[in-house]
């Protein structure tokens, strides 16, 4: 009924037009996707409706408050076409007040994908009837305010590569949130997407890590991806900051890798989809690779060995079920690899040079941001999130006294040396940039007090600074409603300043 009301003669039904038995069928199909949605003159998104039985055209109520609870997000994504052509594909999003989107169709991981190709699209949600195309949105009986911003429109060439990748990093995490029917799926139902994925790229998207407050906390079995990449977990994944403060030429350049990729070799299930389903993957690379002893702390994983010294680093095991814990467990001892700056993998060997992914170790954004603001005035906004912004301080009170040490390599005693020279706080009168540092009372690797001297610094000087302290939070703000809330106030920070 709807595509005869706006004038159009023919209907693409995913379910009717599908053989949905026939494995051959469904493969040749799924190569098609980008070529279908992009085609399109329309997408009709029965957003409202949890299955294929229930209606969507149902009258809608007034939602004065759909406007306040929302945040938008915008990425951009290359993406090449059966021509061979290629161009851009960008994706707005909605962060909902409570973590969660009410419609049922914004937890399909099919969806997604479907989503971001769309040219132009009719979206019957809960709330309202939502108008989107490459001039903007227009809705029905809300408040959501119309966006200038272009969506899916193929934009020119000549954006900074570095641009595309964390655009695909930020879809993956996005789509790692959404549910599919069939764990094999996990890989076909964004491939439409992943046209490009850049060999030469894969230092960062290496560098991705489980989100905490996950339940679903297994690899996937039957096997569905290998362990170094997102797609081997059943479970929400998120990425690093890999700027952590360095310029993005930088990174475009490759100079910070500590890891050489030599090859990367998967193998696809089906010819017709090479970035769908595998079968087996292996990596192939040259890197320093540091022994280290599992070492016993209440509050976190950690590694025994730094750069052949003793230090605690802690680490994010991929799996906290009965996987990857157990074999940590078991073994007592992993092995570390440094990637990139100061982020590595954590792995358990399983033969003779080779090695399976259990984990990842983090990197220290939080002093990195404190730290710049501190050496230049080119930044119009930062959000340091649990820094060090005084490490003598940090050194006497944190349990990770001795990572201290070994990262500025120095000794706490020398008066006048890195301890002081490399502190944020004692740079704190030259900063220039209005601030909002972020903070968890539970913290035990960065205690609070390093965000509240940095933060009164600041109000000394004159510069507007924010300081926010989660009562049930430790070292980075991970459950929910603390994640949602700290999301809200970031992007208000941003738009007020930049």
């Amino acid at each position: 009924m709807v595509t005869r009301q706006i004038g159009l003669r023919y209907l693409w039904v995913d379910a009717l037009c599908i053989i949905q038995d026939s494995n051959e069928d469904k493969d040749s199909e799924i190569a098609r996707m980008a070529q279908y949605y992009q085609s399109a003159s329309i997408t009709i998104f029965a957003a409202s409706a949890r299955g294929s039985d229930q209606g969507f055209l149902a009258s809608t109520a007034s939602t004065r408050s759909l406007e306040p609870d929302a945040t938008s997000y915008q990425f951009q994504l290359s993406i090449a076409f059966p021509d061979g052509t290629v161009g851009i594909v960008g994706a707005e999003y909605c962060i909902w007040d409570n973590g969660v989107s009410p419609e049922p169709l914004d937890h399909r991981a099919w969806a997604y994908q479907e989503h971001l190709l769309s040219r132009r699209a009719l979206t019957y949600g809960t709330p309202t009837l939502t108008w989107r195309c490459e001039e903007g949105l227009q809705t029905w009986n809300s408040w959501l305010r119309k966006h200038q911003k272009e969506t899916t429109k193929l934009l020119p060439q000549g954006r900074s590569r570095y641009l595309y990748k964390e655009a695909w990093k930020g879809m993956v995490a996005i789509y790692s949130y959404r549910d599919l029917t069939f764990p094999e799926d996990k890989l076909p139902a964004i491939s439409a997407l992943a046209s490009e994925v850049w060999e030469n790229d894969l230092h960062d998207q290496l560098l991705w890590f489980t989100a905490p407050e996950e339940s679903r906390d297994v690899r996937c079995i039957p096997y569905r991806a290998p362990s170094w990449s997102w797609a081997s977990v059943e479970c929400n994944v998120l990425f690093p900051d890999p700027r952590s403060g360095l310029d993005a030429v930088e990174i475009e350049n490759a100079k910070s890798h500590q890891l050489e990729i030599i090859d990367c070799d998967v193998t696809p299930r089906c010819s017709l989809l090479p970035l769908g389903q595998v079968t087996a993957g292996r990596l192939r690379v040259r890197g320093g690779l540091v022994h280290g002893a599992r070492v016993p702390d209440p509050e976190n994983w950690l590694l025994g060995t730094f750069k052949g010294t003793k230090s605690d680093i802690v680490l994010k095991l991929d799996c906290y079920g009965e996987g990857d814990t157990a074999t940590i467990l078991k073994a007592q001892s992993c092995w570390w690899l440094q990637v990139q700056h100061h982020y590595g993998l954590v792995l358990e060997p399983v033969g003779r040079d080779i090695y399976r992914r259990v984990g990842c170790v983090p990197g220290y954004g939080g002093f990195m941001t404190a730290w710049l603001i501190t050496q230049t005035d080119r930044f119009k906004a930062a959000i340091p999130t649990s820094p060090v912004t005084d490490w003598v301080s940090e050194h006497f009170t944190s349990n990770l006294a001795r990572f201290c040490k070994d990262f500025l390599a120095d000794d706490v005693h020398n008066f006048g040396g890195k301890y002081l020279s490399r502190s944020p706080l004692h740079h704190v009168r030259k900063t220039k940039t209005p601030t909002m540092l972020i903070c968890g009372v539970l913290d035990k690797n960065t205690l609070p007090g390093q965000a509240v001297e940095f933060h009164h610094g600041l109000i000394e000087q004159g510069i507007p600074s924010v300081l926010l302290r989660y009562p049930e939070e430790g070292h980075g703000v991970r459950n929910r409603p603390a994640r949602i809330d700290l999301i809200a106030r970031e992007v208000e920070w941003f738009r007020s300043y930049v």
